[in-house]
């Protein structure tokens, strides 16, 4: 059983903490995007999981016989065991279908300043180049931003757009765009007083588990953290969720692994990217 101590810790935090954080044996979903069906399965069989169902579909990026998505993506937490979905390529299609014109959709009514707004109706917008994440942020402009776990022109590595309030939709940014870049990112962003985004990925960076990344609105985006797999030395790994912006314009947030009972902890990085270990949760009992 996990003990926190709310003298140490901000109100926000421990919401973020009892969300974020189980102690059930679970393993994390790793990327096998652009692998051949042999390949994904000796890595899912590696990390105790198995290769589930096999659609196929057309792709002009992906070569026929690799990866295009999987299902979950990675980085999520799943039980020993579990199978893992995906869509393998054919290859380009037969005859190229022209690509619509963006289409104006009926918004939902944003919230105050920076909140995180559910928006369904934009899926049929932005499908595509991209599956949005569940909710929006919008930004100070009064534009909503968010990002998607697949789609961009990366090998579906994922994508940072921008919706106006007219339904007009723009993609500033594709994830994958370098060796060390975040990828599939999965969670909403939060924008900090600098006026940039900041949002977190399971997987990518320099080590393969998962980043802290700053984007600003124009979709110029800078990878602050990358997590060490394993959580060497007792630093944090996998990030788990999104972040928090704290009164003292720091971000805040918890991983699945590291500290010093490797079970995850709490950390703060500031908008320059220095990150800091607050709190580590308690070792598993089992």
């Amino acid at each position: 059983m996990n003990r926190l101590y709310p003298s140490l810790l901000p109100g926000s935090l421990l919401v973020l903490i009892a969300a974020c954080h189980s102690s059930s044996h679970q393993e994390l979903v790793p990327n096998i995007v652009d692998y051949t069906i042999a390949d994904a399965t000796t890595k899912l069989k590696s990390y105790g999981l198995v290769l589930g169902t096999q659609t196929t579909g057309a792709s002009v990026t992906v070569p026929a016989g690799e990866i295009i998505s999987e299902s979950p993506v990675a980085g999520t937490a799943v039980g020993v065991g579990s199978a893992v979905n995906v869509l393998v390529s054919t290859g380009p299609a037969a005859a190229a279908v022209p690509a619509a014109a963006p289409t104006a959709v009926a918004l939902a009514q944003p919230a105050a300043g920076g909140a995180a707004v559910t928006s369904p109706a934009l899926t049929s917008a932005v499908s595509n180049s991209a599956a949005p994440a569940v909710a929006l942020t919008q930004g100070a402009d009064g534009n909503l931003y968010g990002v998607s776990a697949s789609g961009g022109a990366n090998h579906n590595q994922g994508a940072f757009f921008r919706v106006t309030a007219g339904g007009m939709r723009t993609l500033l940014y594709s994830f994958g765009s370098h060796p060390d870049d975040a990828v599939l990112p999965d969670v909403n962003l939060v924008q900090g007083t600098d006026g940039n985004f900041y949002g977190t990925s399971a997987t990518g960076g320099s080590f393969g588990a998962g980043t802290v990344y700053r984007i600003t609105p124009a979709g110029v985006e800078t990878v602050l953290v990358s997590f060490p797999g394993g959580g060497a030395a007792g630093e944090p790994a996998s990030p788990a969720g999104g972040l928090l912006v704290g009164a003292d314009g720091s971000l805040y947030g918890t991983t699945r692994a590291g500290g010093v009972n490797g079970t995850g902890v709490v950390y703060r990085i500031t908008p320059a990217g220095a990150l800091s270990t607050l709190y580590s949760f308690a070792e598993d009992p089992r």
